[in-house]
């Protein structure tokens, strides 16, 4: 599972997360080589945000989450944004 939410509300979702399911979340933070390699680490759901959703198109095809969540989707409202295409590139059942 992905969720993509604003920078300020990834670690508010973590701490749902973990306090309603009990489950491994991975926050996706850091330089290029660190977020490639937290793509590759196993979790039950993986936080991104909007601005890092174009750059990491390429590792989160690679992970192929089943589960896309787009948190405060207001902002893609424009469908024509880069983030909103990258977002709409994300093949999840």
């Amino acid at each position: 599972m992905l969720v993509v939410c604003p920078t300020s509300l990834k670690h508010q979702w973590k701490s749902e997360f973990v306090r309603f399911a009990e489950r491994e979340v991975q926050v996706i933070h850091g330089m290029r080589t660190a977020r490639e390699r937290q793509y590759r680490e196993e979790a039950f759901c993986k936080i991104t945000h909007y601005e890092t959703l174009a750059r990491d198109a390429d590792l989160i095809t690679a992970w192929a989450p089943d589960l896309v969540i787009a948190d405060e989707a207001q902002r893609i409202k424009n469908w024509n944004t880069i983030a909103a295409r990258a977002l709409k590139r994300i093949a999840s059942p």
